[in-house]
């Protein structure tokens, strides 16, 4: 009888383990989805504004003016 007792006690913690440990595996897997979201924007945003010339580099180097002198 004292073994059965055991052997619920033993069984409701491993239940309250797996769901703590589903909850975490949700939340990693949410936060690793939108991690890679937001990569995935990123490089579009980037590749738009590169076709927009949006970047110095691409343009070459751009040269620096002063009112009234000259470089």
């Amino acid at each position: 009888m004292a073994l059965g007792i055991v052997d619920g006690v033993i069984f409701q913690i491993s239940r309250i383990l797996e769901s703590v440990f589903d909850g975490i595996e949700y939340r990693l897997a949410k936060n690793a989805s939108n991690r890679m979201a937001k990569q995935k924007m990123k490089a579009k945003r980037h590749l738009r504004d590169s076709k927009l010339g949006l970047y110095e580099s691409e343009n070459g180097p751009q040269q620096r003016q002063r009112v009234g002198q000259e470089y």
